[in-house]
């Protein structure tokens, strides 16, 4: 009886023992396709109301980093999707005065001339950059163009938002509350939202404001198209334009796309045609790209053009980047364990940006140009932020 008791406990000890193992064993192993299960889900949380397209781009500038971090770079392709583009057309139009009695080309063009004319002043933009409605709406009221961001669930609060390029910003000044008012967001610096407005003083002017500035209702955030519109200037402020809101576009502070900007005018003059030269031995493109680097860019359909040679330089280079970074930016901080990223979060001036990005990116040396660098990054900056 006694012996048979034991066997009993002891039987039922493993047979407790084998369920343990069992639930053990489904908790550990199993454990990466639940969790997987449950990032997707959070994933498509976050990405609810996004179109298929524009899911597949933010995963791929997610594996891009990632590829990063390991040092393995990755195959120059098209970059986030961001207003990029309308914000260049936008700043074309800085300067625009209307005539007597609100007399616009934008107004006559919505159809509604001689009225206030913010919004049909974006409405216009959206249409030169071929967005349907369903991207940017055709919509002449500040307030019904609020809404309208409300109803599709791309309407962000003032408060505890940081706006990104291309965001319309909507401005509620009389308390209304709807909104008043409406610019676009160029850039985004040293705590102030840069923007471009039309109907400012009867013109298309920019403006700066504090990003607790109570005079802003809150932004709205189209779904632009994953890939920004090609580079059809022929000017060098054109080319720095361009190169200003796609740098910017892709988490670059003012400060940094003009560092960035200003070396580019001491290598080209920021004329891409002028650098288009393929023999061995000699630098190509914008960025001055030497052996294997100039390579792997030729390699590229359309290597001649602003933007691959930007999409390069912020994908398939950024392995050879973090190696100079490493190497001659000592002081610049590391953001997630990488200086590249470190300096595209740079906040001191451009021209110290300017200096950062020759050391450690065209290694100039003491070739006396470092001076020439810092002023234009500055002038740039000037220009496009201050």
């Amino acid at each position: 009886m006694g012996k048979h008791k034991k066997r009993s406990t002891f039987t039922w000890i493993i047979t407790v023992l084998l369920v343990i193992s069992m639930v053990l064993s489904t908790a550990i192993f199993p454990a990466s396709a639940a969790e997987t299960e449950k990032k997707t889900e959070t994933a498509d949380d976050e990405f609810e109301g996004w179109t298929d397209d524009k899911k597949d781009e933010a995963w791929y500038v997610y594996a891009l980093s990632s590829w990063s971090e390991l040092g393995l770079g990755g195959a120059a392709g098209s970059v986030q999707g961001s207003g990029a583009q309308i914000v260049a057309v936008a700043a074309q139009e800085v300067g625009y005065t209307e005539g007597r009695n609100k007399d616009t080309k934008y107004g006559k063009w919505y159809g509604l001339n001689n009225n206030e004319w913010c919004a049909m002043f974006l409405a216009w933009c959206a249409n030169e950059c071929g967005y349907g409605t369903d991207i940017c709406p055709k919509i002449a009221s500040c307030t019904s163009l609020k809404n309208w961001f409300i109803g599709q669930g791309l309407w962000h609060d003032r408060d505890g938002y940081t706006p990104k390029i291309g965001d319309y910003i909507l401005f509620e000044r009389d308390s209304c509350g709807g909104a008043d008012h409406v610019g676009i967001v160029e850039s985004v610096s040293g705590g102030k939202a840069h923007t471009i407005e039309g109907n400012s003083g009867g013109q298309v002017k920019r403006h700066s404001y504090d990003l607790n500035n109570s005079a802003i209702a809150g932004y709205g955030s189209p779904r632009y198209p994953a890939v920004a519109g090609s580079y059809t200037g022929n000017s060098p402020e054109e080319l720095a334009q361009y190169i200003f809101t796609y740098l910017t576009a892709n988490g670059f502070t003012a400060q940094a796309a003009c560092g960035v900007i200003g070396n580019l005018e001491q290598e080209c003059g920021l004329d891409i045609s002028s650098v288009l030269r393929e023999a061995d031995g000699v630098p190509y493109g914008m960025f001055q790209l030497f052996d294997e680097r100039k390579q792997k860019l030729l390699a590229l359909p359309n290597h001649d053009t602003a933007e691959v040679q930007l999409d390069y330089f912020l994908t398939t280079d950024l392995p050879a980047q973090e190696y100079f970074f490493k190497v001659n930016a000592s002081g610049i901080q590391p953001v997630n364990g990488k200086r590249t990223e470190g300096y595209k979060v740079l906040t001191c001036s451009a021209g110290q940006c300017a200096k950062y990005f020759a050391d450690a990116f065209e290694r100039c040396g003491n070739d006396g140009s470092i001076s020439k660098r810092m002023a234009y990054a500055d002038k740039w900056y000037n220009r496009f932020a201050g």
